[in-house]
Protein backbone atom coordinates (compact mmCIF):
# COMPACT_ATOMS: atom_id res chain seq x y z
CA UNK A 1 0.00 0.00 0.00
CA UNK A 2 1.43 3.42 -1.01
CA UNK A 3 1.07 6.25 1.94
CA UNK A 4 0.40 9.64 1.13
CA UNK A 5 2.37 11.29 3.42
CA UNK A 6 0.97 14.82 4.64
CA UNK A 7 3.28 16.62 6.98
CA UNK A 8 2.85 20.58 6.85
CA UNK A 9 6.12 22.60 7.85
CA UNK A 10 5.50 25.78 10.45
CA UNK A 11 8.60 28.69 11.16
CA UNK A 12 7.83 31.61 13.46
CA UNK A 13 10.91 34.08 12.81
CA UNK A 14 12.26 36.57 15.56
CA UNK A 15 15.02 39.67 15.79
CA UNK A 16 14.91 42.90 17.01
CA UNK A 17 12.48 45.60 16.69
CA UNK A 18 14.71 48.16 16.39
CA UNK A 19 18.62 48.86 15.11
CA UNK A 20 20.76 51.59 14.54
CA UNK A 21 22.97 51.39 11.00
CA UNK A 22 26.03 49.22 11.60
CA UNK A 23 24.86 47.27 14.53
CA UNK A 24 24.95 43.55 13.86
CA UNK A 25 21.43 41.51 14.56
CA UNK A 26 20.19 38.32 14.73
CA UNK A 27 17.58 36.68 13.79
CA UNK A 28 16.23 33.24 15.15
CA UNK A 29 13.93 30.66 13.40
CA UNK A 30 12.08 28.16 15.43
CA UNK A 31 10.88 25.76 13.00
CA UNK A 32 8.15 22.95 13.64
CA UNK A 33 5.59 20.56 12.10
CA UNK A 34 2.12 21.24 12.73
CA UNK A 35 0.69 18.36 13.23
CA UNK A 36 -3.10 20.08 13.29
CA UNK A 37 -2.93 21.17 9.69
CA UNK A 38 -0.37 18.58 8.52
CA UNK A 39 -0.63 14.62 9.59
CA UNK A 40 2.45 15.11 11.74
CA UNK A 41 4.74 12.56 9.71
CA UNK A 42 8.68 13.64 9.86
CA UNK A 43 10.38 15.97 7.29
CA UNK A 44 13.82 16.07 6.52
CA UNK A 45 14.50 20.16 6.03
CA UNK A 46 16.69 20.51 2.72
CA UNK A 47 16.82 24.31 3.06
CA UNK A 48 16.40 27.30 5.62
CA UNK A 49 16.76 30.80 3.85
CA UNK A 50 16.43 34.19 4.82
CA UNK A 51 16.04 36.84 1.73
CA UNK A 52 18.15 39.36 3.81
CA UNK A 53 20.82 37.25 5.42
CA UNK A 54 21.63 34.24 2.91
CA UNK A 55 21.33 30.79 3.10
CA UNK A 56 21.58 29.16 6.38
CA UNK A 57 20.69 25.05 5.14
CA UNK A 58 22.75 23.18 7.65
CA UNK A 59 23.86 25.70 10.26
CA UNK A 60 24.43 24.10 13.59
CA UNK A 61 24.02 26.92 16.26
CA UNK A 62 25.13 25.99 19.37
CA UNK A 63 26.07 23.49 20.98
CA UNK A 64 27.56 22.36 17.36
CA UNK A 65 26.58 18.54 17.32
CA UNK A 66 26.69 17.94 13.63
CA UNK A 67 22.56 17.94 13.75
CA UNK A 68 20.23 21.14 14.09
CA UNK A 69 19.52 22.26 17.37
CA UNK A 70 16.10 20.14 18.64
CA UNK A 71 17.03 17.10 17.07
CA UNK A 72 17.50 15.71 20.42
CA UNK A 73 17.14 11.55 19.01
CA UNK A 74 20.11 12.36 16.33
CA UNK A 75 18.12 11.42 13.97
CA UNK A 76 18.28 14.07 11.26
CA UNK A 77 14.19 14.11 11.17
CA UNK A 78 12.19 16.92 12.50
CA UNK A 79 9.35 15.21 14.23
CA UNK A 80 5.75 16.29 16.00
CA UNK A 81 6.76 18.56 19.45
CA UNK A 82 10.38 18.69 18.29
CA UNK A 83 11.43 22.63 17.41
CA UNK A 84 14.84 23.01 15.48
CA UNK A 85 16.55 26.07 15.60
CA UNK A 86 18.85 28.71 13.59
CA UNK A 87 20.57 31.83 13.85
CA UNK A 88 21.65 34.31 11.32
CA UNK A 89 23.22 37.35 12.18
CA UNK A 90 23.20 40.55 9.28
CA UNK A 91 25.08 43.80 9.48
CA UNK A 92 22.73 46.95 9.34
CA UNK A 93 23.72 48.82 6.45
CA UNK A 94 23.23 52.42 5.72
CA UNK A 95 21.40 52.02 2.65
CA UNK A 96 19.17 49.66 3.96
CA UNK A 97 15.32 50.65 4.01
CA UNK A 98 13.76 51.56 6.76
CA UNK A 99 11.53 49.34 8.39
CA UNK A 100 14.39 46.32 7.33
CA UNK A 101 11.86 43.47 6.39
CA UNK A 102 12.62 40.54 5.33
CA UNK A 103 11.30 36.93 5.07
CA UNK A 104 12.73 33.18 5.82
CA UNK A 105 11.94 30.31 3.76
CA UNK A 106 11.75 26.41 5.05
CA UNK A 107 11.70 23.55 2.43
CA UNK A 108 11.96 20.00 3.36
CA UNK A 109 10.76 16.36 2.12
CA UNK A 110 8.51 13.96 3.41
CA UNK A 111 9.13 10.17 4.37
CA UNK A 112 9.16 9.32 0.14
CA UNK A 113 11.41 12.15 -0.11
CA UNK A 114 8.45 14.61 -1.61
CA UNK A 115 8.38 18.00 -1.53
CA UNK A 116 6.33 19.59 1.23
CA UNK A 117 5.19 23.40 0.92
CA UNK A 118 7.49 25.90 2.16
CA UNK A 119 6.68 27.49 5.47
CA UNK A 120 7.52 31.27 5.50
CA UNK A 121 7.33 34.15 7.74
CA UNK A 122 8.73 37.75 7.72
CA UNK A 123 10.17 39.95 10.57
CA UNK A 124 10.01 44.03 9.96
CA UNK A 125 13.34 45.61 11.69
CA UNK A 126 13.03 49.68 11.99
CA UNK A 127 16.33 51.35 11.72
CA UNK A 128 17.76 53.93 13.58
CA UNK A 129 19.24 55.97 11.25
CA UNK A 130 21.90 58.83 12.37
CA UNK A 131 23.31 60.87 9.95
CA UNK A 132 25.11 64.28 10.63
CA UNK A 133 25.60 67.17 8.70
CA UNK A 134 28.68 69.78 8.64
CA UNK A 135 28.49 73.25 7.12
CA UNK A 136 31.66 75.39 6.53
CA UNK A 137 30.43 79.19 5.73
CA UNK A 138 33.00 81.39 4.05
CA UNK A 139 32.48 85.42 2.18
CA UNK A 140 34.97 88.24 2.25
CA UNK A 141 36.08 88.78 5.72
CA UNK A 142 34.72 92.82 5.02
CA UNK A 143 32.66 94.66 2.66
CA UNK A 144 31.78 98.56 1.60
CA UNK A 145 28.52 99.48 2.36
CA UNK A 146 27.02 98.71 -0.94
CA UNK A 147 28.70 95.79 -1.63
CA UNK A 148 27.31 92.81 -2.77
CA UNK A 149 28.58 89.67 -0.34
CA UNK A 150 28.44 86.22 -1.36
CA UNK A 151 28.53 83.57 0.45
CA UNK A 152 29.40 79.91 -0.01
CA UNK A 153 28.05 77.02 2.44
CA UNK A 154 29.74 73.47 1.89
CA UNK A 155 27.45 71.29 3.28
CA UNK A 156 28.75 67.73 3.72
CA UNK A 157 27.48 64.35 5.01
CA UNK A 158 29.75 63.63 8.26
CA UNK A 159 30.25 59.95 8.37
CA UNK A 160 32.63 60.23 11.68
CA UNK A 161 30.30 62.11 13.81
CA UNK A 162 27.27 60.10 12.54
CA UNK A 163 26.82 56.72 10.60
CA UNK A 164 26.83 58.20 6.73
CA UNK A 165 23.46 57.16 5.78
CA UNK A 166 22.07 59.63 3.08
CA UNK A 167 20.75 62.90 3.66
CA UNK A 168 18.21 64.69 1.94
CA UNK A 169 18.43 68.22 2.38
CA UNK A 170 15.56 70.39 1.95
CA UNK A 171 16.82 73.91 2.50
CA UNK A 172 19.76 76.29 2.77
CA UNK A 173 19.10 79.06 4.42
CA UNK A 174 21.74 82.20 6.18
CA UNK A 175 20.12 84.39 9.33
CA UNK A 176 21.31 86.96 6.68
CA UNK A 177 21.22 86.52 3.08
CA UNK A 178 18.66 83.85 3.13
CA UNK A 179 17.67 81.29 1.13
CA UNK A 180 20.99 79.78 -0.72
CA UNK A 181 21.13 77.89 -4.23
CA UNK A 182 22.89 74.66 -5.09
CA UNK A 183 25.96 75.88 -7.26
CA UNK A 184 27.83 72.49 -7.01
CA UNK A 185 28.10 68.83 -5.94
CA UNK A 186 25.51 66.38 -5.86
CA UNK A 187 22.21 68.08 -7.55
Amino acid sequence: TDIDFAPVLDVVKSGPSTAAAGDTVTFSFDVTIDAVVGDGSPITLTNVTDDGVGVESGVDVLPVDGFKDGDTNLNGLLEVGANWLFEATYTVLVTDPDPLDNEVTVSGTDVDGDPVADATDTHSTDIDFGPALDVVKSGPASAAVGDIVTYSFEVTNDAVAGDGSPITITSVVDDVAGAGSVTGGDT
